[in-house]
């Protein structure tokens, strides 16, 4: 691959696993990526003005750069730095690019706001909440609408969340 040369998501996948410094069974590794993922890709089709690409995106880095599963404050701006260091490899637009840094850089501690991408990914990552074995997500965290409701509603999110992505999926399938 040339240099700059953007890789494609499924190469960005295999390169963060492998690059990963905790347990594949971290509670901030891959399989929370992924779920953060589904809730991204429902949540954004609820979300009038979300960038699902920067969403989808959000939901690979966000936690990449974790050095512990503890209170890694920094984990966040570690992210948005090394999104900005590998720019030119991430398949994005410098504005998709300039939300990704920014919605990593602040998801640890961010309040709700309106930004829609952001909120997106912010709220795809507080509702994949049951690996801390919560309760419930709390719906004053939401920043969007569909996220508040979803917490709101309670019970199994995870299995819905997985039944939204389904009514999803067979919509675009004739």
């Amino acid at each position: 691959m040339e240099q700059n040369e953007p890789m494609r998501w499924r190469d960005w996948w295999l390169r963060l696993e492998a690059e990963f410094t905790l347990p594949s069974w971290s509670c901030h590794g891959p399989e929370h990526w992924r779920s953060v993922e589904r809730n991204a890709i429902v949540l954004a089709s609820r979300t009038p003005g979300a960038d699902l690409e920067v969403a989808r995106a959000f939901a690979l880095f966000h936690d990449s750069q974790r050095l512990d599963d503890g209170w890694d404050q920094e984990h966040g701006p570690r992210a948005a730095r090394f999104i900005e260091r590998h720019r030119r490899e991430i398949p994005l637009t410098d504005e998709q690019i300039a939300v990704l840094v920014r919605a990593c850089a602040g998801h640890t501690i961010g309040a709700p706001l309106d930004d829609p991408t952001i909120g997106v990914c912010w709220d795809s990552d507080r509702l994949d909440f049951d690996r801390f074995r919560y309760d419930k997500p709390r719906p004053e965290y939401m920043s969007t609408p569909a996220a508040r409701d979803i917490a709101l509603e309670g019970g199994d999110i995870r299995a819905r969340i997985r039944r939204m992505l389904w009514d999803l999926q067979s919509r675009k399938t004739p």
